[in-house]
């Protein structure tokens, strides 16, 4: 049974640490058990020295074992909802989000995918920063990209500090969505995943996050490992660009803010999606760095 645990600290150290966690699994319906046990028992072994909760919400998926696995698990550790069919991550996370809000007190809420490894630093160096910095409420950092099959590794690096992300808000998504933590206010203030989006519901939070005023950041080191199905490159197709073309076409007709370079950032990144695949796929590997070489 994989269990989170509490250990001894210094008075410095628990004034840094003073908040818990809770952390947001969706389990999709082509999850399978070892990636959910081996995503799972990696936040068991986080250096965090607080109190951390894993809220699951298993979507449609009927791998019996999935579920069994689940639910043999702490109950007071990790709390486990089911939807009877598959309703999306939008509406799985939504609904996590709310029964941490009508049950807990932690003061972050973090994300995590079914099948990505985290690192054993990562809450204890996002924590940490959240509480030396702050004005940002949303953080996350980079990410190592991992394909089995390939045995190959990429570190995907981001900006890190707000003005460069919010410069660049319309060119690409700013933060690696599996690797964020909130600020639980965030979601007290009533934001959520738009539900009706099928894909990139993660960057059109963002979006509206940074136009209401709120600040995000990474940090600039790699605190999950993701795990690149061998689909991914083809879920960045041109339908996913023209959804986010429309959404930032909308936002900047609504809020008149980044006016200019917005527009030409939002078409620019459009432009690019209609690219052929094989282009597609050359851009996707420079913009990142090949590990071990």
């Amino acid at each position: 049974m994989v269990g989170i645990s509490t250990r001894h600290c210094n008075k410095n150290v628990e004034q840094m640490i003073a908040s818990d966690i809770d952390v947001i699994v969706a389990i999709g319906p082509n999850e399978k058990k070892a990636h959910v046990e081996q995503a799972l028992i990696s936040l068991a072994q986080d250096g965090f020295e607080g109190k951390i909760r894993v809220y699951c919400c298993v979507d449609g998926n009927e791998d019996g074992e999935v579920l069994a696995y689940l639910r043999s698990l702490d109950s007071e550790t990790f709390r486990v909802f089911v939807n009877e069919k598959n309703q999306g991550l939008a509406h799985s996370l939504n609904r996590l989000i709310d029964r941490i809000l009508d049950e807990s007190s932690a003061e972050f809420v973090a994300r995590m995918d079914a099948d990505d490894i985290s690192m054993p630093d990562r809450f204890k160096k996002q924590v940490s920063y959240l509480q030396e910095n702050p004005s940002i409420s949303v953080l996350g950092s980079w990410l190592v990209e991992f394909d089995e099959l390939e045995e190959t590794e990429y570190l995907k690096k981001l900006a890190t500090n707000s003005k460069n992300l919010e410069q660049w808000l319309f060119w690409r998504c700013p933060l690696n969505h599996p690797t964020v933590v909130f600020r639980r206010h965030v979601f007290e203030n009533g934001y959520r995943y738009r539900s009706d989006l099928k894909m990139s519901q993660d960057y059109e939070l963002w979006i509206r996050l940074v136009l209401d005023g709120y600040k995000i950041g990474n940090i600039p080191v790699p605190l999950l490992r993701f795990r690149r199905q061998q689909n991914f490159l083809n879920k960045r197709s041109y339908r996913k660009s023209w959804l986010e073309f429309k959404f930032k076409i909308r936002f900047l007709l609504e809020r008149r803010q980044y006016y200019l370079t917005g527009y030409a950032l939002s078409f620019a990144r459009l432009l690019i999606g209609t690219l052929p695949h094989p282009v597609l796929k050359r851009l996707y590997r420079v913009s990142r760095i090949r590990m071990g070489h």
